[in-house]
Formats: structure tokens, sequence, C-alpha cells
């Protein structure tokens, strides 16, 4: 195969056509390791890319003008050399007095913002910042249920307010390690929940009332909903990522929020239709469905408490999910290019080349913002990935001994 210098992925065309903005700070960073080459400088950029996903490949399809990118480039180091930051001599890029001293701010810089994300990503963050955006949202919801005298918005005001304190309990389960007793509570709270909507749904079925259309309530739903809904993301992100059974009920527990948003604006659709059945059915599904997961939830708890492993892949972010399958694909797709490289190849040499390729102390704006530990395992990725080419008899293995097989081969010229 005709082995070809790395380029970045067609979707990334436009923002390399935007980024000079940015490209100057990254390598300044670059070269605060040391003097480099334009092709050393590329090579900088090429091991960021690799940990979004973009292993490297050398055999890989252009399939656009990548000179976007390299004039990019180019006109940054263009920039730095008008402003004294960086010197060039005999094709070797180096660091000026004044651009070492800009490169070790933006390196504090870089370093302080990794700090901020690691801290918003704790599970304890996270209940903190539940608790601070429930009680926004209660005295919301019992201020506008005051001045409109509306005992519904009242009472919403109220089970928000619970909402934090169940917030509480999970910041109180995460600092004494006690998650899984906590977990408990929450569940108990949440089958509570949906017993009592759904009490009320059938009830309503029962005896039907006449629905007011209050649309103060409605905007307040609405808006609790959506907020509830994109905290209810980050708490199932932080869940999966630190397998905390509690932040994940709490998750659970907004995106139903979410839900009776919605059943909040069928009721509303309900009232100007003159239909309350309507509304009573819609309030009869919720509550079956913050039933099944309360007891979905329940099952996990009495494994947790078991000492089961649960597995929380199963609760990634649909986004997160697609992300992930997007990286194996594109590391799956490196593997059987080196192997088809090597013709054959150890399997502890492969693993050595994969080190080295993920090697996050090359990467300085990873490097810094101390990400390294977050980008670990990487023989259990490697093997896991092996074991599905393998499987899928792209490549044969002999031992320890790795060989691409000719279907493997084929799908590899497919992917050029």
């Amino acid at each position: 195969m005709t082995k070809r210098e790395w380029r970045p992925p067609e979707w990334m065309s436009p923002f390399f056509k935007l980024a000079p903005w940015g490209f100057p700070r990254l390598i300044l960073l670059i070269l605060a390791d040391g003097d480099r080459t334009f092709s050393g400088i590329l090579e900088g950029f090429a091991g960021f890319m690799r940990h979004l996903g973009h292993y490297g490949r050398e055999e890989i399809v252009v399939g656009y003008d990548a000179e976007a990118y390299f004039d990019a480039v180019r006109e940054s180091l263009e920039e730095l050399e008008r402003t004294d930051r960086i010197t060039l001599q005999d094709g070797t890029y180096s660091l000026t007095k004044k651009g070492r001293k800009i490169a070790e701010r933006d390196r504090r810089q870089y370093q302080e913002f990794g700090a901020f994300v690691d801290g918003l990503l704790h599970p304890q963050t996270v209940s903190l910042v539940g608790l601070a955006v429930h009680i926004v949202l209660a005295v919301f919801k019992l201020i506008a249920g005051t001045l409109s005298s509306s005992i519904g918005l009242i009472s919403d005001g109220m089970d928000t307010a619970m909402d934090g304190f169940s917030s509480i309990l999970v910041f109180i389960g995460l600092r004494l390690k006690k998650e899984q007793y906590i977990n408990v509570i929450l569940v108990l709270l949440m089958l509570g929940v949906g017993a009592g909507a759904g009490y009320e749904a059938i009830h309503r079925i029962l005896v039907p009332e006449a629905l007011g259309v209050d649309l103060l309530t409605f905007s307040a739903a609405i808006v609790s909903g959506l907020v509830c809904l994109i905290l209810g993301w980050y708490q199932q992100y932080v869940a999966a990522r630190s397998k905390q059974l509690p932040l994940l009920s709490q998750a659970v527990d907004s995106r139903n929020h979410a839900i009776v948003a919605a059943g909040v604006t069928v009721g509303l659709v309900a009232a100007l239709l003159r239909f309350p059945l309507l509304d009573s059915l819609v309030g009869l599904a919720i509550a079956g469905l913050i039933l099944k997961s309360g007891i979905e939830l329940a099952i996990e708890t009495v494994r947790a408490l078991r000492g089961e492993e649960i597995d929380f892949s199963r609760y990634e972010l649909a986004f997160v999910e697609e992300y992930n399958r997007f990286q194996e694909q594109q590391l799956a797709d490196w593997l059987l290019s080196v192997v088809a490289e090597e013709g054959s190849i150890h399997l502890s040499k492969l693993l050595a080349r994969s080190r080295e390729m993920l090697a996050v102390e090359n990467v300085p704006v990873l490097r810094e913002m101390g990400w390294g530990k977050t980008l670990t395992g990487i023989e259990k990725r490697v093997g896991s990935v092996m074991e599905n080419l393998v499987a899928q008899s792209l490549v044969v293995s002999h031992g320890k001994k790795l060989e691409i097989t000719e279907k493997g081969i084929s799908t590899l010229e497919g992917n050029i």
C-alpha cells in the first residue's frame, strides 16, 4: 500500500477553514516541548486528533481539499513570526522569549480548565448542581403559584423541593460512601411518585373533571421540563462515567420530570379540545413509565447490594454511545492497517505501538489539562477490538502472532 501523510477527516474541513484563531495557541504549546519542523507541528495536531478517534492511519482517503488545513497552520505560523513569538531557522521553528512566556500562560490556563472540567464531572458536584437547580425551580414555581393562586403549581413546587432533598441525600451518600443504601431511598421515592401519579390519573378517569387552561402553570412546567431534561443528561453522563447508581436514579427522575412537562402540554391541548379523558390517559401512561423506571432501578439496586457488577454502558447517552462506536471503528481500522503493514505482528508489539500512538504526554493540550488518566485501559481496548477483528475473520491469530486475511485486505482497501 502507498503510505500517505496524515490528513484530517472531511467533517472537520469547515473547522480548519475557521481555525487559525485557535491554532497559534496550540502551536506555542507544541513548540514549548521542543523545536519542530512543519511536519513535526502537523504531527502535534495529529496527536490531538487521535484522541478524538482519528488514529492517523497512513493509508486513508482524502475526500476533500486538505490544503485548507495546511493553510490554516501556515497562516498561524506566519502570524506567530510577525508577532515575534516564534523564529524559523533552517526549516525548524523555535519559541522566542516572548512566545515561551505566552506558552507558559496558556499552559496554566489549560491546567485550570482541566481542573474545572474534572470538578464539574465529579459525582458530588453533580449532586450539588442538582440541589441548586431544584431550589431555584422550587422557588420559581412557588412564587408563580402564589401569584396565580394555582394549587397545581404550588404542589409542583413542593415536589421539586423534595427533589432537592434527594440531591442532599445523594451528596451525603457519596461523602459517606453509602451510595447503595441512599439509592434504596431514591427508588422508593420514585415508586411512590409513580403510584401517586397513577392513582390521580385513574381517579380522573373515574371522576372526570373540567380542565382549566392555566397558561402560567403550563409555562412553568415547560421551563422546568427543559431544565430537568438538560440536568438529566448531565447526571446520566456522569453516572455512566463514574458508575454511580444514585446519580443514575436522579437522572431518571429528571427525565421523568421532563416527560411530566410534556404531559402538561397534552393536558393543555386536551382542555382546549374539551377532551379531559386524553389528559387522564396520558397521565396514566406517564405513571406507568415512572413505575417501570423505578422497578428497573430497584432491580439494579438489589443487584448492587448483592455485590453484582452493574453494566453502566447500558445507560450511556445516545450521542456518547455513538461516538464510542465511531472511536472503536476508527481504532479497528488503524489496527488492521498496522497488521497489514507488518505482514505478521506479535500482540505485544501491536500494544506497544498503540501505547505510543495514544501517549498523552505527547499531546500538550491533553497533558496540561490532566486528562491522561481518563485515557487508560489501552490494552483492554486493543484486545477487545482485536477479538472482534478475529471473530469477523479480518485477522487470524496464531497464538500471539497476528496476520491479516484476504477478507481483511479487501475491507481495508474498501476503506481507503
